[in-house]
């Protein structure tokens, strides 16, 4: 065991468990004219429940840490909608206000680009959401091509979370041109 660890073996799966332990049970029944002292059997008892105590161990903890990846993933397109729909309510805001003191709509076109930017972030940032959700489906999936596409659907819920955010920035730059065309 220990060299297989040294050649970089940090797992072992089911199925080669029960081959090991089929070929225990043969190994036993064919040398039963040996007999095995108890000791030997309990040590070899006490071995097994080690091994399989350290199994439920990794296990557990690569279970914990996929939930905190999906957390994250899930507080971070949640931040990317909140900040391009924040962004949108506040210009709708300062336009509202803007109407309210001024008779002419003219200013208000060169905040129009921004405005769009910042609802095409919020959709795609859903988008990504829905997207998210399709990726866990397939990704739970026995079959190779549903293993695939969880992960091309991966790859495109991470492309529409970039682009949302590359949304937000540029929003923000439009919005920033609009302000500057305002100043006198």
């Amino acid at each position: 065991m220990k060299k297989a660890e040294a050649e970089g073996l940090t797992s072992i799966q089911t199925s080669t468990l029960h081959l090991v332990f089929d070929d225990l049970e043969k190994h036993l029944s064919v040398g039963s004219e040996r007999q095995t002292h108890p000791l030997e059997l309990e040590k070899f008892r006490s071995d097994l429940a080690g091994s399989l105590a350290y199994q439920e161990h990794v296990h557990s903890w690569n279970l914990e840490s996929f939930k905190q990846v999906i957390a994250l993933g899930q507080s971070t397109l949640k931040s990317i909608m909140l900040i391009n729909g924040g962004a949108a309510v506040a210009l709708l805001a300062f336009l509202g206000n803007l109407l309210g003191k001024s008779s002419s709509a003219v200013g208000l076109l060169p905040f129009a680009g921004s405005m769009r930017i910042f609802v095409v972030g919020v959709f795609l940032s859903a988008v990504a959401y829905a997207l998210t959700y399709f990726s866990q489906l397939f990704y739970n999936g026995a079959k190779p091509w549903e293993q695939k596409a969880g992960l091309v659907l991966h790859v495109l819920t991470s492309v529409a979370g970039t682009a949302s955010l590359c949304a937000f920035l540029l929003g923000a730059n439009r919005a920033y041109l609009g302000f500057a065309a305002l100043a006198p």
